[in-house]
């Protein structure tokens, strides 16, 4: 179900791309994907911003586009996040778009379980991927959406208090519908 939506938070570009139901028709080993959503959430630079993204669980002198997370390894001499940013005279923003849930009448759900996962792009994006589970097969999903952005210091201290606080979030709730849902009485 592509979505194709984006919001702006301060100079971040978050773009919902897409949500997929994966029903119960999945038997044996696959039935873990089953009655779940999945979705995909790009994270980019505003247009004509000059900024840095840096995922959550990363070090600012991490090699920048390399999931060293999900065992990528950079070639020696990679740049980092921090040095990237020097160059270019660029503020680092840790980006993050976490699913909080599925809202039934307005109201979040204790149904689920959420996962989500990230993984660092070698334009300089982020993009998040998350997984809603155990999810009945409806015409209609509300998903809301956690986006948040802050800078980080060339020391490593996030801005986020009171004195220096750069921390932009937003619930982002968005309605999928699914045309291959069954019909519910």
């Amino acid at each position: 179900m592509p979505i194709n939506q984006e919001v702006v938070l301060g100079d971040v570009v978050y773009e919902w791309t897409e949500t997929i139901y994966v029903g119960d028709e999945h038997q044996g080993d696959d039935a873990v994907f089953a009655n779940a959503l999945y979705g995909t959430v790009n994270i980019s630079p505003r247009e004509g911003s000059n900024i840095v993204l840096i995922p959550e669980d990363y070090q600012l002198d991490d090699p920048i586009g390399y999931n060293l997370l999900l065992g990528e390894r950079a070639p020696e001499g990679a740049p980092s996040y921090l040095e990237t940013a020097a160059k270019r005279n660029a503020r680092i923003i840790l980006a993050i778009a976490v699913p909080e849930g599925i809202l039934k009448d307005g109201k979040l759900q204790d149904l689920s379980e959420i996962g989500y996962m990230y993984q660092t792009n070698k334009d300089g994006s982020l993009s998040y991927h998350y997984e809603i589970t155990k999810v009945a097969d409806m015409q209609e999903y509300q998903i809301l959406m956690s986006i948040q952005n802050w800078e980080v210091t060339r020391e490593g201290d996030w801005l986020r208090n009171e004195s220096q606080d750069t921390w932009l979030k937003e619930d982002w709730m968005i309605t999928v519908r699914d045309p291959h849902a069954k019909k519910i009485p």
